[in-house]
């Protein structure tokens, strides 16, 4: 089977298992889009087939005939040879597969440009690791010290500290590197252990990296740790989303068995590996170069990542084997080699809040500096799994909510990330649809913000009621609403909002909104009394102010109290690693935060029912 827009051919002898399995299963990662998992319900993992054909175009004689699950989400593409791949059963190979959306594969547009700008290192330039160029003198008769004692000497004589080792390849590499008459080598030192990393003859190219793995999707970037200038960026869907789109869905999975939490191991430790892999190629390095790694994201990532066990997160009071900054080299914590392209790398995990909130959220703070706000203010991480901190007279109160993925266009029947084609803005002018997608081009789908611009649109223009029904331009009340036209799309198929779309964008921001709520009532303050809120994450990033306020997903103050932090994970993530006195902040930060777990507050559930309508708006005239 040939694969074309991946140049790629697949050998496999036909066993019952259907397409979408197949390809993932052979190539060892997700190219396809399938949000409901190849359970016939989604309809994304849409294909086209070409081969050996009989009479019907729709009929071949390698593959099954389409099943009903397909006639009613394709419809009439069926017959242009399009199909799903969770519902292609082969019973042999000769044939061609078109990946129609490639958009969960080729991530590389995804909104990572904003880990380029509007980027300051607010404390002082002080990596963990560092080189530092040393001449050590030969022995002598008179001075037959051991070459470790003559380099540490010389180390400091430099630095004034001492110099420590616990690697016997690093003491191989010493014996053989001070036996020439230089004696001049580079060192790679670990300044908050006063470590010996790795010494060399030649400078060595000193790379750090930092890996944002969220629930949905990991953003990794290079930097240089002798300038901090970031080299470049990307992005890639975290591969563990097919054991389930929600935190909870892979806990699960992973409590099924230690075989399948080490699985969910090696689906991460492998993207990382082809994230970092494919950077350093970009500036023709490699992935050797990298010496740290500093890892964000909430509790479970970290612990799926390290493979800990999640017992403790998988049921209330929802506790963590551990919460301190943690580090290990690659080796001892990548059982399986998933890692082995990056034999010199330290990877460094920040601190953890506790509960789901985890060193995401601390970077967030780290970098906004919202813990030296002065007042009341409140910082929001919007994703899969969001997080709300309050600031009020010095002391920081979090609490984290499951949005259900909607922000990032999933159980949308439409929806996708934002990636190029995505609907990202959206106007309704003179009753004309107006769109805006990601790279300019055909669209083939809604992200999260352009969804939120869609529905406040409607809610202004009378085609969408407080309780999320969408009516018609006459007031005809509609299940289904076609946003762009088939002929207008680069899929060649209507894309539309339906009413289970506008649900899940309801549930989403009344937990969202309810989060809040609980966090000021508990506080005892009004809204009114936030002076700032300050919008961090990529799906914030991009957002519409005017949009949020009208579905109420956000409450309605001034604009000016609005503030777009932009990707703070990523950007807190590269203080943390570009600095040490940052670190101690961080984990200060992170001690100083008081968890609020939501269900222990009976308001909670009562804040969620209000904030599933939506704000009644006057008919736009």
């Amino acid at each position: 089977m040939e694969i074309t827009n991946l140049n790629k051919n697949l050998h496999f002898s036909p066993n019952g298992d259907n397409l979408l399995t197949i390809i993932h299963e052979r190539l060892e990662k997700n190219v396809i889009s399938a949000l409901c998992k190849g359970n016939g319900k989604c309809g994304k993992c849409r294909i086209s087939i070409s081969g050996k054909l009989t009479g019907d175009s729709a009929t071949y004689e390698e593959i099954n005939p389409p099943t009903n699950i397909e006639k009613q989400l394709l419809g009439d593409t069926i017959f242009k040879d399009v199909r799903l791949a969770c519902q292609v059963i082969p019973e042999a190979m000769n044939f061609k597969v078109t990946i129609l959306d490639l958009s969960e594969y080729q991530d590389n547009i995804f909104k990572i440009q904003d880990s380029y700008s509007n980027y300051q290192l607010n404390f002082p330039f002080y990596p963990r690791l560092f080189i530092q160029h040393l001449s050590v003198p030969p022995p002598t008769l008179e001075n037959a010290q051991d070459d470790f004692l003559r380099l540490s000497t010389v180390y400091e004589e430099l630095t004034t500290k001492p110099l420590s080792v616990n690697n016997s390849e690093i003491l191989s590499q010493i014996a053989h590197m001070l036996r020439d008459e230089s004696g001049k080598v580079f060192a790679i030192i670990d300044r908050q252990s006063s470590q010996l990393i790795e010494l060399s003859k030649q400078k060595p190219q000193l790379l750090g990296a930092v890996i944002d793995v969220g629930t949905t999707s990991i953003v990794a970037t290079l930097i240089d740790l002798e300038t901090g200038t970031i080299l470049n960026a990307d992005s890639i869907i975290n591969p563990q989303i097919e054991f389930g789109r929600d935190i909870m869905s892979r806990l699960t999975y992973a409590l099924t068995s230690p075989s399948k939490q080490q699985h969910l191991q090696n689906k991460v430790l492998s993207a990382v590996s082809e994230l970092l892999t494919s950077l350093t190629s970009s500036i023709n390095s490699s992935p050797k170069n990298i010496y740290e790694i500093v890892v964000v994201g909430n509790s479970a990532m970290h612990h799926l990542f390290l493979n800990l066990p999640i017992n403790g997160l998988s049921r209330a009071p929802f506790v963590p084997v551990i919460s301190k900054e943690l580090s290990f080299f690659s080796k001892d914590i990548d059982k399986e080699y998933r890692l082995k392209s990056l034999p010199n790398a330290l990877i460094t995990m920040p601190p953890l809040i506790g509960g789901f909130i985890g060193s995401d959220a601390v970077v967030d703070i780290l970098y906004t500096g919202f813990n030296q706000k002065e007042g009341t203010h409140l910082l929001i991480d919007f994703g899969t799994n969001s997080e709300i901190i309050l600031l009020k007279d010095k002391y920081l109160y979090a609490a984290s909510v499951a949005a259900g993925g909607a922000f990032e266009g999933q159980h949308i029947a439409c929806g996708m990330r934002g990636v190029a084609g995505a609907i990202e803005k959206f106007k309704i002018v003179n009753n004309n649809y107006q769109h805006q997608t990601i790279g300019s081009i055909k669209p083939k789908g809604i992200c999260g913000t352009g969804i939120v611009d869609i529905l406040a649109e409607l809610l202004i223009n009378g085609q969408l009621d407080y309780r999320g029904r969408i009516s018609t331009e006459s007031g005809e009340l509609i299940k289904k609403l076609i946003l762009v036209p088939a002929q207008k799309t680069s899929i060649n198929q209507a894309i539309y909002l339906t009413r289970k779309d506008v649900e899940a964008i309801q549930k989403a921001k009344a937990a969202t909104l309810a989060a809040i709520r609980t966090l000021t009532n508990h506080l005892n303050i009004t809204i009114e009394e936030i002076e700032s809120v300050n919008i961090a994450g990529v799906f914030g990033s991009n957002l519409n102010i005017n949009s949020v306020k009208i579905i109420g997903l956000l409450p309605n103050l001034p604009n000016d109290r609005f503030m777009i932090q932009g990707n703070t994970a990523e950007k807190g993530g590269r203080t943390f690693l570009l600095s040490m006195d940052a670190r101690k902040t961080a984990n200060t930060i992170a001690t100083s935060v008081e968890r609020l777990e939501l269900t222990n507050f009976p308001k909670f559930q009562s804040f969620f029912t209000e904030g599933l309508f939506f704000p009644k708006l006057e008919k736009k005239t």
